[in-house]
This record gives structure tokens, C-alpha cells and sequence, in this order.
């Protein structure tokens, strides 16, 4: 397991507006200096949770994009859980941390995050 903190990008914005694109530019150019690195996405709890119950296909977001959105809403309002994605981000980033030298995550929305302590 490595011993330094990660280095955390955290990309936001609204839809096809290149998140996505900068976060592979991001990884390519530290993996070019070999360094480990994590390239995660916000959301892909709901993408999971949609391909089991709608069989959902990873890679068509566009075209289930109402139904991640009514998700997450249930997820945070009916279900009271308002930091669940952000919950789970914070436990990922603490694990990818023990690994990985470079974590970038991408967001479909703004966030406001908690302060993350070192792992």
C-alpha cells in the first residue's frame, strides 16, 4: 500500500460539457509519468442500481437520463439519504487513496463536500 495522500480532482458541470474529456486528459498525463491512477465517476451508483433494475447500458446515459434523475431524487428525498452519493465518493476516495496516486472524479452537478481527512 502507498504511504503519501493521493492527489484529488474533483471535475463538475452540467451535461456534455467535456467532464469526462478532461478527466481521461487528467489520467493519461499522469499515467505518462507512471504514476496509479483512479478515474471514477460521481454518479455510478446510480448507473449501477439503473443497469440492475432497468437494464441499463453503461455507456447510453442520454438516453436514461430521467430515470438516474428520479432515482437520485428518491434516493435523497424519499429516502432522506441527501449525502448518500457524497457518502459513498468519501469511502471510495479513502480506499483509492491507499492505492492510487492520482483520483478524478467526475460530477454532473455542483457539490459541496465535507472536508475529507487523510486516511
Amino acid at each position: 500500500m502507498k504511504s503519501i495522500e493521493p492527489i484529488i480532482f474533483l471535475i463538475c458541470g452540467k451535461a456534455r460539457q467535456g467532464k469526462t474529456t478532461l478527466s481521461n486528459l487528467i489520467a493519461s498525463y499522469y499515467q505518462e509519468h507512471n504514476l496509479k491512477v483512479v478515474n471514477t465517476s460521481f454518479a455510478k451508483y446510480l448507473k449501477y442500481y439503473a443497469k440492475e433494475i432497468k437494464d441499463y447500458n453503461l455507456t447510453d446515459s442520454d438516453k436514461y437520463r430521467s430515470f438516474l434523475q428520479e432515482l437520485g431524487n428518491f434516493i435523497r428525498i424519499d429516502m432522506n439519504k441527501e449525502c448518500f452519493l457524497i457518502d459513498r465518493l468519501i469511502e471510495d476516495i479513502n480506499i483509492y487513496a491507499h492505492y492510487a496516486d492520482i483520483i478524478v472524479t467526475v460530477s454532473y452537478t455542483h457539490l459541496t463536500l465535507p472536508t475529507i481527512h487523510s486516511v
